[in-house]
């Protein structure tokens, strides 16, 4: 019997955007989040917001990033749906950056980020 290795929520020391759907997905079982982003769901938290197309919460349990997690469904554009994850360090940001960032995100459309403004980015889950 074969058992495949946990997925690691391990990232690099520096921003990070998650834009694949099923390594976003795979991330956010293994942080346990997942269900947050159900269409379904009520959100009872303040860092997180919602329409018909968009789900968007903060997440600031991992030990060394403060993360935002989307999903996205309904949009015209059908490969525009799905699941995107974005990851500050802690060491080199302020959670008010991740609070700000949720407050202006325009919902109903998929989240792009000027990564400039936030440093290099790598590849997360290589």
């Amino acid at each position: 019997m074969s058992f495949m290795k946990p997925f690691s929520t391990e990232l690099p020391d520096c921003f990070v955007q998650i834009t694949d759907d099923t390594q976003a997905k795979a991330f956010l079982v293994a942080l346990g989040i997942f269900d947050r982003l159900s269409k379904d769901i009520t959100l009872s938290q303040a860092d997180a917001r919602t329409n018909d197309d968009t789900i968007i919460e903060a997440f600031y349990d991992h030990p060394t990033h403060w993360i935002c997690a989307g999903r996205f469904y309904g949009l015209h554009d059908e490969k525009e749906n799905g699941f995107v994850v974005i990851g500050w360090p802690r060491n080199k940001f302020q959670k008010d950056v991740v609070v700000d960032f949720i407050s202006t995100i325009p919902l109903g459309d998929k989240v792009t980020v000027d990564t400039e403004d936030f440093g290099d980015v790598k590849p997360p889950l290589s």
